[in-house]
């Protein structure tokens, strides 16, 4: 469905109240997609929820876990109604990535990783897959300071620990393994952009990497390494507004799926074919009955059955202004059937 001017005549009456400008509302003209539930609110004020993470329970996907960073403080691990299980204060956790049934030497298991600003490490989480019980497993120490996006990858033997920085650069970690706190690592070929970046995505399957630059767009380069090509430019037709935020991969049968990235300063999120070179689909905004999601920064997907209620996939997304009531920040969570809806799909 379409906002009608009721609705926005009801948020926009809401703002004064809650903090919220009028200039960040979606356009008017734009899908609407409606959240089922949200997260308890991060306890760290203002600019705190960040980024989350999906870990599924491949015994009991209903027993399914999000995690979401506190980019003050730690990182949360809440059920799939957005109730806290866990906190680890970790320390400034900025972007966090999944990968489950990695086999790597010294270790087994799920694994989840962040980058840390307190230390100017990668922090990497051990995932019980029985339980999805986390636990810090090792850092790994950038070498740079402020690491800033983060994602990782895959390939059945190593795994790939991206890291993104305001200066343009991404560098490349090939974890190798983990020993008593320690992290093998070695440095590969990274990418250079012009300006600050931040969401990043890893597509295995198809040999893709995705870079959102905040002002400039959202590119694509060979996950080997090689030449990054920009898919979609900030200010065209689509309607992608900087800043560019999080990106990820939802993935269907034999490759195929829909890129979701978020665009900040439209309060709006871009869907995109999976497939290079990656056709623009189509847009939507997001709301939990009054709470309007606004100014979004991470966002995760998983794709296929998770539960009977989410049978296609979720959906989850940082909501920069936690307004009905007002508190501090937190996460949404969104029924893929949803999206589809509103795509029209």
């Amino acid at each position: 469905m379409k906002y009608g001017t009721s609705l926005i005549a009801l948020l926009a009456a809401g703002c004064a109240a809650t903090g919220l400008d009028t200039a960040d509302l979606p356009p008017a003209d734009v899908a609407v997609a409606s959240a089922y539930a949200e997260t308890e609110a991060v306890a760290s004020m203002d600019d705190a929820a960040d980024d989350p993470a999906i870990w599924i329970n491949r015994a009991d996907p209903a027993a399914s876990r999000v995690l979401g960073t506190d980019k003050q403080a730690g990182l949360y691990v809440y059920d799939l109604q957005g109730a806290i299980l866990d906190f680890l204060p970790a320390g400034q956790l900025n972007n966090v990535d999944i990968r489950q049934g990695v086999a790597l030497d010294g270790y087994e298991g799920d694994l989840a990783a962040a980058s840390n600003r307190s230390d100017n490490t990668v922090t990497f989480f051990a995932i019980d897959p029985a339980t999805g019980e986390t636990a810090e497993l090792g850092r790994l120490p950038t070498g740079k300071t402020e690491p800033y996006g983060f994602c990782l990858g895959y390939d059945g033997e190593t795994v790939h620990a991206f890291v993104t920085y305001k200066d343009g650069a991404v560098q490349r970690w090939r974890v190798s393994g983990f020993a008593d706190g320690a992290v093998s690592a070695t440095a590969g070929e990274g990418w250079k952009l012009e300006t600050q970046l931040e969401g990043c995505a890893a597509d295995e399957e198809n040999g893709q990497f995705y870079i959102g630059e905040e002002m400039r767009g959202f590119w694509r380069a060979p996950l080997s390494g090689g030449e990054a090509v920009l898919v979609d430019e900030i200010s065209g037709e689509s309607g992608l507004t900087g800043d560019v935020e999080g990106i990820d991969i939802y993935e269907g049968d034999a490759g195929t799926g829909w890129i979701v990235v978020s665009s900040q300063g439209s309060s709006t999120f871009n869907v995109y074919d999976r497939a290079a070179p990656n056709a623009y689909l189509g847009r939507f905004a997001l709301t939990l009955g009054e709470d309007m999601v606004t100014g979004t920064d991470g966002l995760d997907v998983a794709g296929g059955e998770i539960s009977a209620s989410l049978p296609e996939g979720l959906l989850v997304v940082q909501d920069d202004v936690n307004s009905h009531p007002g508190q501090p920040q937190n996460y949404k969570l969104v029924d893929w059937r949803e999206v589809m809806t509103a795509l029209e799909k």
